[in-house]
């Protein structure tokens, strides 16, 4: 019988956690923001740790590199631990930047309707100057209102965390296999 390594058994462990937490985005929406909050906190500790070892181990050997990974490890540690202490702040994070995703890419869409209706026709202008315009007051309105934007905020990480799960899992178990 073939020793795996405990990086397989990690991958697959985390691909469960991301799925499951996934499918917790949809049955409760509010909740699931602060775990995620949380999640990413560990997850950004844990990359600042991983920095703090490359300075440790590389300082010696170059210039100013590892200086900015030294920097760059402090800083996501304790960004790491705000988020966890205080998961509301990475909430107020997602509230914001959503909205503001959701503003820019309506404005795109916008500014690109004459291509739309050059290689398209008028119905898809139509219906792409409608949805843009929607998608631009919808954004305004969680911008304005990020209580309502908790709901697709929720939902869109759910459903990114349950892709990114899925991939993940089947990635570590074609890794045990072989």
């Amino acid at each position: 019988m073939r020793k795996h390594s405990l990086f397989i058994y990690f991958e697959l462990l985390l691909g469960i956690i991301l799925f499951i937490a996934g499918v917790m985005s949809f049955i409760t929406p509010v909740d699931s923001l602060y775990f995620f909050s949380v999640l990413f906190g560990i997850i950004v500790i844990l990359y600042g740790v991983t920095d703090v070892i490359v300075y440790i181990r590389l300082e010696r050997y170059t210039a100013f590199a590892p200086m900015l990974s030294l920097i760059s490890g402090i800083l996501s540690v304790m960004a790491g631990i705000m988020l966890v202490i205080y998961p509301n702040t990475g909430i107020a994070g997602f509230l914001i930047l959503f909205p503001i995703w959701f503003i820019a890419h309506s404005v795109s869409g916008l500014t690109r309707l004459d291509d739309v209706k050059y290689f398209q026709g008028n119905g898809m202008f139509v219906l792409s100057l409608i949805l843009n315009i929607l998608g631009l007051i919808l954004g305004l309105m969680m911008l304005f209102d990020p209580v309502i934007a908790i709901v697709p905020v929720s939902y869109f990480i759910g459903i990114y965390s349950i892709l990114i799960g899925s991939n993940t899992i089947a990635t570590a178990i074609r890794m045990l296999k072989n």
